[in-house]
């Protein structure tokens, strides 16, 4: 992942512009959690990729975390130097991983950073990930290697953020048609199979049958839940 992958996808996010794919809910604060779909010169370059995503107080996204633990950080070059990185880490991102057994607590966090980013980008890095509470474990002449603790953590007695479901009235039947797309395509790659080989070379789908109603159930619970 690149620093302009995620400034192109930052930017795209703010015009409403581009091919991306971005599912996303808030953690809390200014932050959101992302699965993301990157496409680039015709084609989706990274597929359900993890991020973490962080708004300023006008809505305007201008930082961005990749990963769930080797993590890849960007903020755009105007709106560097205002803390946005600094508190998404301490006060949602990793409290949010460490909670409910996103990643184990006995397990570190580790990054490398990369003096190929130039001096200036290396040493604000290393002074973000040092202030978070990070500890450099090994380094040579091209990059530092560093892990953080839960021990070492500055917040590690914050309460975990939370995600909190906000399914759209929608989002029910969206999904439901797109299960339905993926049985059709399917179905397509049978039949073409079976015209050229002259046999049914797949299995039945009722695996797909068994995925929609599961969907079905899912938006059930949560009804369910939100009735009592």
């Amino acid at each position: 992942m690149s620093d302009d992958t995620i400034k192109d996808l930052l930017r795209k996010l703010n015009s409403g512009k581009g091919k991306n794919i971005v599912y996303r809910n808030s953690i809390g604060g200014n932050v959101e959690i992302a699965k993301v779909w990157i496409w680039k010169k015709g084609e989706y370059i990274c597929k359900n990729q993890d991020f973490f995503l962080v708004k300023n107080y006008e809505e305007k996204y201008v930082a961005a975390i990749s990963g769930k633990n080797n993590f890849h950080w960007y903020t755009l070059y105007e709106e560097r130097g205002k803390g946005y990185l600094s508190n998404a880490l301490r006060n949602f991102v990793i409290p949010f991983l460490w909670g409910i057994d996103r990643h184990p607590i006995e397990e570190p966090f580790k990054i490398s950073i990369s003096h190929g980013i130039g001096p200036r980008n290396f040493d604000s890095s290393l002074a973000l990930a040092k202030s978070v509470g990070f500890k450099v474990v090994t380094k040579n002449d091209y990059k530092k290697n560093l892990s953080l603790h839960y021990d070492d953590f500055v917040n590690k007695d914050l309460d975990t953020p939370k995600l909190i479901p906000n399914p759209n009235p929608e989002a029910k039947n969206q999904l439901i048609k797109k299960a339905q797309l993926v049985e059709d395509l399917v179905l397509q790659i049978k039949g073409e199979l079976e015209i050229m080989f002259g046999e049914n070379k797949l299995e039945d789908l009722r695996c797909m049958d068994y995925f929609k109603v599961r969907l079905e159930n899912i938006f059930e619970d949560y009804e369910y839940k939100l009735s009592n």
